[in-house]
């Protein structure tokens, strides 16, 4: 049972990282003209970008890579919970089954990037003088004005949903395995 869970929560963890966490509609240009994908911002503006803030639709350059490199490890870990024999750590005067941990600290990291996205996508709208959410009449540039829907999509909810879960495997783990492991 225990591998059933992880193995969903593992597709589910990558469905919720292809799917878009959020998006924008821009009147004048049309429908998810702005999407932000955790590991990036995707744009459709044309040459309305030459008007923008210089660097307003752009990630640093370590940025794709490294959150890339974080989902990779994340995989790996569960894939490697799913395989390891079992293991205790102790950290301080606190023993913790190895496997429980490392699903845990997968699960609230997940929750602190979908926290860290919402407000690194904050910060990026607010650049481009965007509401992060609803509807607003924004300027881009020095003269285009358009009215702008934004909202956060299903990956985002569905990333907060991962964690948690893998979070309850965590705690319930001798539960789900039936045993009294100590």
């Amino acid at each position: 049972m225990l591998r059933f869970l992880v193995i969903a929560a593992i597709g589910l963890m990558v469905v919720s990282w292809l799917l878009p966490w959020w998006s924008a509609d821009i009147l004048a240009l049309g429908k998810d003209i702005l999407v932000i994908h955790p590991y990036g911002l995707e744009h459709h503006l044309g040459g309305i970008v030459d008007i923008l803030p210089e660097g307003a639709t752009d990630m640093p350059a370590f940025f794709a890579p490294l959150i890339w490199i974080y989902f990779g490890i994340c995989i790996a870990i569960l894939l490697y919970t799913l395989l390891m024999k079992y293991k205790e750590v102790q950290i301080y005067r606190f023993r913790f089954k190895l496997n429980k941990l490392l699903i845990g600290v997968v699960g609230f990291s997940y929750i602190i990037v979908a926290v860290l996205a919402i407000i690194i996508a904050t910060i990026r709208t607010s650049e481009l003088n965007m509401p992060l959410l609803g509807y607003n009449v924004v300027s881009l540039g020095w003269v285009y004005e358009t009215a702008v829907d934004s909202s956060l999509q299903f990956g985002y909810y569905l990333a907060y949903g991962v964690g948690l879960i893998l979070l309850v495997i965590a705690l319930l783990y001798n539960k789900i395995l039936g045993k009294s492991i100590q």
